[in-house]
C-alpha cells in the first residue's frame, strides 16, 4: 500500500483484514527520476500555466525511510536519524515477523514471505547506505562469540537484537 492510501485516505486495514497503526515504506530497487506536470489558470497572464516537478524516486524513498525509522524509534520525525535506530528497529521487525509466522500468528503465505524479504532488502539497503550499521552488528556478534557467559540470557535477553 502506498502512502498516500495511509496519509489521505486513512486506510488502516489489510486485504487480509489485519489492523495496522503504521506505514513502512519497502524498496523495490527504483531509480528513476520523472517529471510531474500539473497545469493551473495564472490570472495576472490570463493563461494556463504548466509547473514541472522533477521526482527523484530513490531520494524520496530515502526521505520516507528515514522519517518512518525516526518515528517509529522515537516517536517523532523532527529528531536526527542515527545508525543506532536502524539497529534497534530491523532486526525486530524482521525476527518479529519470523517469529509470527512461525508461531501461526500471522498466515504463512506468499505475501507473508514477501513482505519478510522486503523487510531484509530495506535493512540491506540501510547497511549499504551507511557502514556503521554493518560495524556495529560485526562487534555485537563478536561480544556474543567471546565466551560462554555473554551467551547467557544476563547478557544477551535477546538473540534477535545481536
Amino acid at each position: 500500500m502506498g502512502m498516500r492510501a495511509f496519509t489521505k485516505l486513512k486506510v488502516r486495514k489489510a486485504l487480509a483484514g489485519e489492523r495496522f497503526t503504521h506505514w513502512f515504506p519497502l524498496y523495490f530497487g527504483e531509480n528513476e527520476v520523472y517529471e510531474l506536470s500539473t497545469e493551473e489558470y495564472d490570472q495576472h497572464l490570463d493563461e494556463m500555466v504548466t509547473h514541472k516537478k522533477k521526482i527523484d524516486t530513490k531520494e524520496r524513498f530515502e526521505k520516507h525511510l528515514k522519517n518512518t525509522v525516526k518515528f517509529l524509534t522515537t516517536g517523532s520525525t523532527h529528531k536526527e536519524y542515527t545508525y543506532e535506530q536502524v539497529l534497534e528497529l530491523m532486526p525486530k521487525l524482521i525476527t518479529t515477523h519470523i517469529v509470527d509466522m512461525m508461531k501461526e500468528n500471522r498466515h504463512v503465505s506468499i505475501l507473508s514471505i514477501r513482505r519478510l524479504f522486503n523487510f531484509i532488502r530495506v535493512f540491506q539497503y540501510l547497511m549499504a547506505q551507511d557502514p556503521k550499521i554493518e560495524e556495529e552488528m560485526n562487534k555485537k556478534i563478536a561480544y556474543f562469540l567471546q565466551g560462554p557467559e555473554q551467551r547467557h540470557k544476563n547478557n544477551t535477553p535477546n538473540l534477535g537484537d545481536i
